[in-house]
Order: C-alpha cells, then sequence, then structure tokens
C-alpha cells in the first residue's frame, strides 16, 4: 500500500502569502527605482512629453527627431533618449550641458528602460537630492530662460543653506499640441563649516641683552689726602696746570705750540709728544726736477683729495702724492705737474730778497726748491748771493 503525502492547510497557506508577499515586494522595488533620471548625467537637461503623433509616425523615430529639435532650440547637443510606444508614445531626451559639446556623440544613443520608468510624475516632481538636502524647485517660462536665468543659488541662500546641485527640466506635451513646464530644480545642503581662525602670530623673541662696558683700566692717580675734620671741605677746582719745565741752555726758542698736548684733556703719560723739544725734520723732496714739490700738514685719508686741490689751485695737476706719519702729526707730501714751458722768466724770488743762508755751498737746489714749495710757486733756478 503506498504512502501519500499531503500538505497540511496551514502550510499551504503560508506559502502562498510567501509568494505573494514576494510579488508585491518586486513591484514595490521595481516602482521605486522608476524615474530616478539615470539615463542623463547630472546637470544635463531633461525633458518628459507624452505624444499623440500623427498616424504612419507613432514609433520612437518621433523621439529621435523631437529630442534633436528640442536640444538644438536650446543651443545644445543631443546625448541620449528614450521611448515607449504603446498607444500613445512616451519620450524622454537628455540635452547635454554638463560636458564640452564635443564630448557629446553626433547623434543621440537610444536608452533602453523598462515599461513602469514612464508611468511615473513628471521630472520636476521628481527629488533628485541626497538625503539630508532640501529640495527646491522655480518655474521659469521657458528652457533658455531657465539656463540663461539661474536662480538656486540665491534660493539656497535664502534658506541659509548652500547650492549643492542645479538643474533643468520640463514635462508636458509635444504633439498635438506642444506645451511644456520648466522648472529649475535646486539641492540645497548645509553650509560648510567655517574655516578655524589663524593662530596668533608667536611672541617676538626678547631684544638681546645688552653687551657689559669693556673694563679699560683707568689711568693711575695719586689718593687725596682725607679732610681734616675740623675743617669744612673747600669746592673742587681744577688743578693747577703743571709749571713748564725748564728749557735747555741751547735751545734758543720754546717747543711750538702744535706739538704740546692741550691743557684740557691731559694725555697718558706714553704720549710721545710730551719729549719733543724741536719739530720733525723737513720732508725729503720727492718730485722729479721739472715738477713742484708741497707739503701739507692733513690727514693720511684726505692726502689725495688735498694734493689734487691743491695742485689745481696752481693750475696743475696731481703726479703723485704720500703721507708720512710723525709722533704728534701727518705730512701729506704732493707733486703737481709743471704745465708751463720750461722758459725762464722772472723768479718771484729776486736777488735782492736772498734766502737767509750765510754760505752759498749750501744754497743748493733742493734748499731753494722747498723754500719756493712753502710759498706755493714755481722754482725757475737758483742763484747765490753772499753777505
Amino acid at each position: 500500500m503506498g504512502i501519500i503525502w499531503r500538505r497540511s492547510p496551514a502550510l499551504l497557506y503560508s506559502s502562498s502569502f510567501f509568494a505573494i508577499l514576494t510579488i508585491c515586494l518586486i513591484v514595490s522595488i521595481d516602482m521605486a527605482s522608476a524615474w530616478k533620471r539615470d539615463m542623463c548625467l547630472p546637470g544635463d537637461i531633461y525633458i518628459d512629453s507624452t505624444n499623440d503623433p500623427p498616424q504612419g509616425s507613432k514609433d520612437c523615430k518621433f523621439c529621435l527627431k523631437w529630442c534633436k529639435e528640442e536640444c538644438s532650440d536650446l543651443d545644445l547637443p543631443a546625448s541620449s533618449y528614450s521611448c515607449l510606444a504603446a498607444g500613445d508614445i512616451r519620450c524622454k531626451c537628455c540635452c547635454g550641458k554638463s560636458l564640452p559639446s564635443s564630448s557629446y556623440p553626433s547623434s543621440p544613443r537610444e536608452v533602453s528602460q523598462l515599461h513602469s520608468e514612464f508611468k511615473g510624475p513628471w521630472p520636476q516632481d521628481i527629488n533628485l537630492c541626497m538625503k539630508d538636502d532640501k529640495y527646491l524647485k522655480i518655474k521659469h517660462k521657458d528652457g533658455r530662460h531657465c539656463i540663461s536665468k539661474p536662480s538656486c543659488e540665491e534660493s539656497c541662500k535664502k534658506e541659509g543653506l548652500r547650492m549643492t546641485r542645479a538643474e533643468c527640466g520640463a514635462g508636458g506635451r509635444a504633439s498635438p499640441n506642444p506645451h511644456y513646464e520648466w522648472y529649475e530644480q535646486c539641492c540645497c545642503g548645509k553650509l560648510k563649516p567655517s574655516p578655524p581662525p589663524p593662530p596668533p602670530p608667536s611672541p617676538l623673541p626678547p631684544p638681546p641683552s645688552p653687551q657689559p662696558p669693556s673694563k679699560t683700566p683707568a689711568p693711575l692717580s695719586q689718593p687725596a689726602p682725607p679732610p681734616s675734620p675740623s675743617k669744612t671741605p673747600a669746592p673742587l677746582s681744577p688743578p693747577p696746570p703743571p709749571p713748564p719745565s725748564p728749557s735747555p741752555p741751547n735751545a734758543s726758542h720754546p717747543p711750538p705750540q702744535w706739538c704740546t698736548p692741550p691743557k684740557s684733556s691731559p694725555s697718558p703719560p706714553s704720549s710721545p709728544c710730551l719729549f719733543l723739544t724741536s719739530p720733525p725734520p723737513i720732508p725729503k723732496n720727492m718730485c722729479q726736477f721739472e715738477d713742484t714739490y708741497v707739503a701739507l700738514h692733513s690727514d693720511c685719508g684726505t692726502c689725495p683729495s688735498d694734493c689734487k686741490k691743491k695742485c689745481s689751485g696752481m693750475d696743475s695737476s696731481m703726479v703723485t702724492q704720500r703721507c708720512t706719519v710723525d709722533p704728534c702729526s701727518q705730512i701729506c707730501e704732493c707733486c703737481c705737474k709743471n704745465n708751463k714751458p720750461s722758459v725762464p722768466g722772472p723768479s718771484k724770488c729776486q736777488p735782492t730778497d736772498p734766502p737767509p743762508v750765510k754760505d752759498c755751498s749750501i744754497c743748493i737746489t733742493d734748499h731753494c726748491k722747498d723754500k719756493c714749495s712753502e710759498g706755493a710757486v714755481i722754482f725757475p733756478g737758483t742763484q747765490c748771493a753772499s753777505t
């Protein structure tokens, strides 16, 4: 005897319920996925239409022609289209705006879509924003106005938000009486947090501490005797100048004043000028015979310019110069070029004015030349007359 297996009524009921639930879930998922505008790139223009074209043109070629014409009116390339021919003709079109015109094909490509995707609402009623964004739609009179006069950014600012997406879309009929409603679709997101303020500037480093003054040994001085307690101390007064040192017996005149240090600022004991009793010797003439020798008491740093100035005052030019440092002064020696022809002329050293010499043996060229240089005159020759 064979055994016949039968399902219980409860099990049969639960299986049927599960099958019905599965079908409803599939249908709801299909409806939820419809009209997501996946055929257009973000930023492209989306147009949807329900049409009742005349007989003989109720096929998808009508949608292809319609899409090209609509995009051409907007000065945009047609990038893709979709078609549903079932009684009326439902057409969808994407006009390329998000990419350069050269990036789109010359003819729009056809996109196959499910039948359910043609039974949803018009484009402006589709929320294309992210979950946390706010959806706004702004009506425009036509497609050109929507493209040339965008309002999403200003509308998002009024809401205290920032624009995250903006597109133009239209829905209506293309045949027999063309009519479309154009809307600008806006997505407004939260404002980005403002960047943190820049850190405060770092404090300036402290100024360097002043260096301690160099320790210069003070000149040795004799300690002053303490004042007597029974007498009132007299007001301080500058010490009297030291008595002049006696002149040596063979000296006929005192040492020159330029070799004596000033009384107000005593010189260190090591100054060589305190021990000079006669002026430094006259420097030796270093010039050529035809040039003029000039000696100046000036600083070595200004010797070149002083020589040029001196020679220029003599209608001459400087040939050479040197500076000699003596213990108490600096002597600048100059050679000025003799620009005048060597023609004997009247000498400023007249024979009636002989130099103070007693012996013609010392009346040599250098001696007369030095004397003429001291008077800043030209030396033409010598003439000696003994007295």
